[in-house]
């Protein structure tokens, strides 16, 4: 007796290997979306704290804008991913305990007023180098430290947006959970002639 992958043809084992590969990426919110986000975020915001304030020498080696936007871009990435990996675990999270947790970590008032605040000190750390650039002629200068001041405004302000929508997010779900959860839980009849 021929096996079903012989029977199916030579794509069936790939099929197959796809099927289960979707599956993991699908239910496994904590491998592949909250560790790695969690990586990428930390190794991103330690290149992007230091180079905040100029280039960082370590002997021969010089770390400078380019490293400045990969971390910017890493933590970005990282920040996206543990907030996409949080709304996921609301939605697998049967208990009904993860989200309330996280709003209460959240709370709405604190949440828009911290976000309002560091989006601000953002757009204030981009202030200097918008001078430099309207004062050179619309030129923008050679990676100095107001560049450098700049790309952390920006970021702080696009964590800032982030968070707050994260926080937004996590309170939709919120609501809109428990009742499909309670449609879910009714018998189904059937309908009347």
């Amino acid at each position: 007796r021929l096996s079903h992958m012989k029977r199916r043809g030579w794509l069936e084992p790939w099929r197959a290997g796809w099927m289960n590969l979707r599956a993991m990426l699908t239910y496994g919110v904590d491998f592949f979306l909250l560790k790695p986000g969690a990586v990428l975020f930390g190794i991103g915001l330690i290149f992007l704290i230091p180079l905040t304030f100029g280039p960082v020498h370590f002997g021969p080696i010089s770390l400078s804008l380019n490293t400045m936007l990969l971390a910017m871009t890493m933590a970005t990435l990282g920040m996206a991913m543990l907030f996409f990996g949080g709304i996921a675990g609301v939605m697998f999270d049967y208990s009904g305990t993860l989200g309330a947790r996280i709003e209460r970590r959240l709370p709405f008032n604190a949440t828009f007023a911290g976000c309002a605040l560091v989006a601000l000190v953002g757009i204030v750390a981009t202030l200097p180098l918008v001078r430099s650039f309207v004062g050179n002629g619309y030129v923008l200068p050679d990676g100095g430290r107001e560049t450098h001041w700049a790309v952390t405004g920006l970021w702080l302000f696009v964590a800032a947006f982030q968070t707050f929508i994260f926080s937004l997010m996590i309170r939709a779900l919120g609501v809109v959970l428990p009742n499909r959860r309670a449609d879910l839980s009714r018998p189904r009849t059937a309908p009347s002639p």
